[in-house]
């Protein structure tokens, strides 16, 4: 079973050779996967799935694991092994096992089995990765065929300043995403591919916005308040 979500940068710079103390540095934070172009939302914030998190080592210690995922199972490097290559900026899960718990809502066990598949087929092959440094670290993990993971790190917050609330909604959406601030209006919206590509600018945008022309998948948005500004994730279906 494969299936899967998104992910992400923007005003990004690109970290180079011997990233694995970057890997191994940060908690990660799933965001989503695209598997056969197909893009799937990581969940979150609901009851059972409060975010699907990412943790890798490398102390050389067979009695830690230096690979950790956890949706509602936890998915782990068996004998706690992971090969780095920080000449080719890979690193290799030569065995996984998991945890045997059932998610109760199937949206959360559809996403793990998708998820899970992303790493259970890439087993014994090199899984490419790379960190971008935006406001803080995102990164996209790669697989032999292509799909791709997206993390953001752990502490990445939505907003440089916690005096507004921004809402949006519906997510995913089709055609229009509604757009609201608890206080002021808002100044300017950027639209940001998971490449890092501007690929809109709005100033002083309404509260509706048009996103049918956007091809399908996963955009940050990236919002102004003032001298202040929040990151939004969004999913255009």
């Amino acid at each position: 079973m494969k299936q899967t979500t998104l992910f992400f940068a923007l005003l990004f710079t690109c970290i180079g050779f011997g990233q694995s103390p970057e890997i191994t540095n940060y908690n990660w934070r799933c965001v989503g996967l695209d598997i056969d172009g197909e893009s799937i939302q990581a969940p979150f914030n609901n009851s059972e799935v409060d975010k699907v998190t990412l943790s890798m080592l490398q102390d050389d210690d067979p009695s830690t694991e230096d690979f950790v995922t956890i949706v509602c199972n936890a998915l782990t490097s068996s004998d706690g092994e992971v090969i780095y290559d920080d000449t080719q900026i890979t690193f290799t899960l030569p065995e996984l096992i998991q945890t045997l718990i059932t998610c109760d809502q199937g949206g959360n066990q559809d996403f793990e089995g998708a998820y899970f598949d992303f790493f259970y087929d890439s087993q014994g092959s090199p899984l490419s990765y790379e960190i971008i440094e935006l406001t803080e670290y995102v990164m996209t993990i790669t697989s032999p065929n292509g799909d791709t993971a997206h993390y953001q790190e752990d502490s990445l917050g939505f907003s440089n300043s916690p005096i507004h609330t921004i809402t949006m909604y519906p997510n995913p959406a089709s055609s229009q995403v509604i757009i609201e601030a608890n206080t002021d209006t808002i100044d300017r919206i950027e639209f940001y591919s998971i490449k890092g590509q501007v690929l809109k600018v709005l100033d002083n945008p309404s509260t509706s916005i048009d996103v049918s022309t956007l091809p399908q998948g996963n955009y940050f948005l990236k919002i102004y308040i003032g001298d202040s500004f929040s990151f939004k994730q969004f999913m255009k279906q």
